[in-house]
């Protein structure tokens, strides 16, 4: 290496050279750390009540490995151009992914609850598809300012410590009593097609 020759031809003696080295190194590695540097991931200081896009990337299942694009069920996409989507980098390419944009609104440091997005109704196909979903444990996948977003998860552990854990997404809904029912508004949904 560059500094084995340097050391080797220097007259600098033994003992001083560990110091030398050590400035080397952390001379090599301040240069690596400002050198480094993802296209498109350049950071953002948001101010409270600034807008944040929500995007979102896919519906994906560990039950069925199959992902789905998240617009195929008939989620509310007013305002949004189903046409276009972000450019995409190369690890986001081979891997399939398509992110769209979505009209929710969020704001930094401002709390929401319950905020209604868009009223809409649903025909027989729309619901049997959500209910197909829900059945195959869908989660949905959302970016918030281009990180995926999660839910927190408690696991009591045999000692009784409580163990919190993060879980990717969120379910497109759960099933309760056997029905599927969605994730926003509780309402049970029937059946999906070939169910038992």
């Amino acid at each position: 290496s560059l500094c084995h020759i340097l050391m080797a031809r220097s007259a600098v003696p033994a003992a001083g050279r560990a110091p030398l080295l050590g400035a080397l190194l952390v001379l090599g590695l301040a240069a690596t750390a400002s050198a480094f540097y993802l296209p498109g991931v350049a950071p953002h200081d948001y101010n409270p009540g600034e807008n944040m896009r929500v995007k979102v990337e896919a519906l994906t299942s560990v039950k069925t490995q199959l992902p789905y694009e998240y617009y195929i069920l008939p989620f509310c996409h007013e305002g949004v151009d189903l046409k276009a989507q972000d450019a995409l980098n190369l690890g986001e390419v081979l891997r399939g992914s398509r992110i769209y944009e979505t009209p929710y609104d969020f704001r930094m440091k401002a709390d929401q609850r319950c905020k209604i997005l868009c009223r809409g109704s649903y025909d027989k196909e729309g619901i049997q598809a959500f209910a197909l979903m829900i059945e195959e444990e869908y989660r949905v996948n959302f970016l918030l300012d281009n990180l995926p977003v999660a839910m927190p998860m408690f696991a009591e552990g045999d000692n009784g410590d409580t163990t919190k854990a993060y879980d990717l997404g969120y379910p497109v809904g759960f099933v309760d009593d056997g029905s599927p029912v969605t994730g926003d508004n509780d309402k049970k949904l029937p059946p999906p097609p070939g169910a038992k």
